[in-house]
């Protein structure tokens, strides 16, 4: 069975009309596992023996058991970010004779073992190829190291099965949420609970059936969970449900730019990835507090490197995500726009304003920060500013190269737009997170903070007033990359 499905797969490969492009990114994907690959070698004996070195008087086993719960966590935020469900022509599968057991079993070995998972095989093993050499017992050892690769796999199941099921998130939030306040309230000690939870294993091989156990609990319920969706009429029709309808009246007052205002709002509200979007901007507001709390003093010479940052990423989180993929979002219907009798400012114009909302929403959720200071709020502020008169036009401008077509139904996939990479796409990216910081810390050395400040609001102001001349610049580029633009959405994945 197996042999069979790959068969198919690598004439699939072959047979594609982008294979050029599939190819190459094979390839830079081969070099850049190897890569990755000789780095977790060297770093699975460097871990050993450089904590061996530094700590000489400490069981380092026990420390790096310590600090194993923090590289799970940081694991499963890659493994959400960064990876999806593996692709398989399910529909053609299922009109074939072949086992519904065999095919979901493929899958689920294709969604196993991706780059991550590798990776982290490789690293295990190579620290414990450092742990054998220097004398500790090989059966201990391998019982620790499979344990931690059952955890992986675990991780894996759980993050694939919160794309299908909102349970699932629930679960896991509120698993953090209860870590988090026992952490607080002091009744438990992460590290000592890593130690505790990892080392005993070690301590006695027969706690990895334990894991084990929990793994295929896990893997048995993911399978069902497969196994009663596998019929062709779920896959043909799909889901039902229920769409609730937005009437968005208020925007009317906008004239034409509300006919665009309101699409936009609509395909953030119903579609999933322009949700995912929206709701991860709050990372940035989130880290950009977390920063401010660790590095600020309260003081006027506080507003330093690391402030400046978490103040710029306060107000950018929507801007920089959403924006970026500005026409692509609405590239599955972008030649009807084209089609149309309508005006490229008005439509550019309101995704303009789009973000330029945005930017005051996470503004005003950023007042509590006076907490920290004046001096802080007036730099986010400033940031805001800036974001809205010169980054927003830097954001438009870079959509535009990013020209690979979205599926709005579906939630961000591994690398999602990087085979649409520009390089103009990136100096512009660069440009927008540098500029700000650049102006600010010259603007500071020249006159002071109050000139770092006033600097960045007069050049968001400015670039507010001439805006109708810069979409007027914008819109021009925008028309000249127009048939290309429909040319790379009309063509499938």
């Amino acid at each position: 069975m197996f042999k069979y499905l790959i068969n198919l797969e690598i004439k699939e490969f072959f047979r594609s009309k982008r294979f050029g492009k599939r190819m190459a990114g094979k390839i830079a994907l081969i070099f850049m596992f190897l890569y990755f690959t000789l780095m977790m070698v060297v770093g699975g004996f460097g871990l050993y023996y450089g904590l061996k070195e530094s700590m000489p008087d400490a069981d380092v086993f026990l420390v790096a058991n310590s600090y194993l719960i923090y590289f799970f966590g940081v694991l499963f935020v890659l493994l959400l970010l960064m990876t999806s469900s593996p692709s398989l022509q399910i529909k053609a599968l299922m009109i074939l004779p072949l086992k519904k057991k065999g095919i979901i079993s493929y899958f689920m070995v294709k969604l196993i073992f991706n780059l991550f998972f590798l990776l982290v095989v490789i690293l295990l093993f190579s620290y414990s190829a450092a742990l054998m050499t220097d004398g500790h017992n090989i059966v201990k050892v391998l019982s620790w190291a499979l344990a931690l690769l059952s955890v992986t796999v675990s991780l894996i199941l759980t993050g694939f099965l919160m794309e299908k099921s909102n349970k699932a998130v629930l679960v896991v939030l509120l698993s953090l949420l209860l870590i988090f306040i026992l952490k607080k309230t002091g009744l438990i000690d992460i590290p000592g609970l890593s130690a505790r939870l990892f080392y005993i294993v070690y301590q006695n091989p027969l706690w990895l059936f334990v894991y084990l156990a929990i793994f295929f609990a896990l893997l048995k319920y993911t399978f069902n969970i497969l196994k009663n969706g596998f019929y062709l009429d779920d896959i043909v029709h799909g889901k039902k449900e229920k769409v609730k309808e937005l009437q968005l009246t208020w925007l009317d007052r906008f004239g034409t730019l509300s006919i665009f205002l309101k699409n936009d709002i609509r395909m953030i509200w119903r579609n999933k990835r322009p949700r995912q979007t929206f709701f991860w901007s709050f990372y940035f507001l989130f880290y950009g507090a977390y920063l401010i709390n660790k590095y600020s003093d309260n003081s006027l010479t506080s507003l330093n490197f690391n402030i400046a940052i978490a103040s710029m990423f306060i107000t950018s989180g929507f801007l920089f995500s959403f924006g970026n993929y500005v026409p692509a979002w609405d590239s599955e219907y972008y030649r009807l726009f084209m089609s149309q009798n309508i005006k490229y400012k008005q439509y550019i114009e309101s995704k303009w304003w789009l973000m330029i909302v945005s930017v005051l929403f996470f503004s005003v959720l950023s007042i509590p920060f006076i907490y920290f200071g004046i001096n802080i709020l007036l730099l986010i502020l400033a940031m805001a500013v800036f974001n809205m008169g010169f980054n927003s036009y830097l954001v438009i401008i870079g959509g535009m190269f990013n020209d690979k077509p979205i599926k709005l139904s579906e939630k961000a996939k591994r690398f999602q737009n990087t085979k649409g990479f520009n390089g103009n796409a990136f100096i512009l990216g660069m440009l927008r997170l540098i500029l700000p910081l650049l102006i600010f810390y010259l603007s500071k050395r020249i006159g002071g903070v109050s000139l770092g400040v006033g600097v960045l609001f007069a050049i968001g102001v400015i670039g507010i007033i001439l805006k109708s001349i810069i979409l007027d610049y914008i819109v021009k580029i925008y028309i000249k990359k127009k048939y290309a633009l429909l040319e790379s959405f009309a063509k499938e994945e």
